[in-house]
Formats: structure tokens, C-alpha cells, sequence
């Protein structure tokens, strides 16, 4: 995760449109987690402090609507970040 983090972070940061930073989330986060999600209800993320105001829901899905249209989202804090412990 901290090297996704640290590529969103460096390719995020130059994107003056939030919509070219969430196509960056997009293609670090999405393609792998999409089959997981089938029968799902919920999605909860984990976040590292840099990423907690993300906005996961608004993560666009292959057919254009929101992460948000497919289910509830709840984002909370990586407890280790907050301890400042080390990331898995």
C-alpha cells in the first residue's frame, strides 16, 4: 500500500483536475479489488492518514457510475497511523 500511496501521491499531487487524480486512484485501487466485491454489502477502506478525505465513493467503475452506486463505503483511519506504527 505505501507504494501505491506514494505513486498516487506523486502523480496526484501534479493533477490540477480531480478527476485526473481519481483516474490515478482509479488504477491503483479498483482493478484489483473489483472482483472481490461481488456479494458484497459493504466496503470498508482502511485508509492511511494521507488518503482519509479521498473520496472512495465518487472512484468510477468500468460502466461509469460512482464505487458509491454498487454499495455503502465507510472509510476510518488505519489505527497503525494513527500509533505511528509501521503499515502492513
Amino acid at each position: 500500500m505505501d507504494d501505491a500511496l506514494g505513486r498516487f501521491l506523486r502523480e496526484g499531487q501534479a493533477l490540477r483536475d480531480p478527476r485526473d487524480a481519481l483516474a490515478v486512484l482509479w488504477r491503483l485501487l479498483l482493478p484489483p479489488l473489483l472482483p472481490g466485491l461481488k456479494g458484497a454489502r459493504k466496503l470498508f477502506v482502511r485508509a492511511p492518514s494521507d488518503l482519509l478525505a479521498a473520496p472512495f465513493g465518487a472512484l468510477p467503475l468500468p460502466d461509469g457510475r460512482p464505487l458509491a452506486a454498487l454499495l455503502p463505503i465507510a472509510v476510518g483511519l488505519d489505527l497503525g497511523d494513527l500509533l505511528g506504527g509501521p503499515r502492513d
